[in-house]
């Protein structure tokens, strides 16, 4: 897992961007707290603060997407080999202008770098505000919950 994660301002991860204190999704918030990981959020219209991947999908969309584009699937698993094979060949491509290749990229400079993942999965929660009614009950998707005041 990465130490620091920087996601574009998108409403799933920051709920109102702020330069010096961005306030975050708290189930977003609370995965990067389970993984270790801290949060810093892009600033609006800064693209230099935007990771490399933004090229790195657009590659990874021409090279393997692409070429699927005109086959038939029948089932999940078969299309998930298909791109397996696909990013295998994609990461073992050698560069153009540099030595190697993604893959050994990775092992040398990320691969090192990354914390291994807790033992514990992280278990998704949805945070929702709710109004106490009168009658001391809450409302979420249509059923009610009583509340101790």
């Amino acid at each position: 897992m990465a130490r620091i994660i920087v996601p574009d301002n998108t409403k799933t991860a920051v709920s109102s961007p702020c330069r010096y204190e961005p306030d975050l999704n708290p189930t977003y918030q609370e995965m990067a707290a389970h993984y270790g990981a801290v949060v810093i959020p892009a600033r609006p219209r800064k693209p230099r603060d935007k990771a490399k991947v933004e090229t790195g999908t657009q590659v990874a969309e021409r090279w393997i997407l692409a070429r699927l584009r005109d086959r038939q699937f029948f089932g999940l698993a078969s299309l998930n080999e298909a791109i397996r094979e696909g990013l295998r060949e994609l990461n073992a491509r050698p560069f153009q202008k540099l030595e190697g290749c993604r893959r050994t990229l990775f092992e040398t400079l990320d691969k090192p770098a990354l914390l291994p993942l807790p033992p514990v999965r992280y278990e998704f929660a949805v945070w929702k505000k709710a109004r106490v009614n009168i009658d001391c009950h809450i409302e979420v998707e249509h059923n009610y919950y009583s509340v101790c005041i």
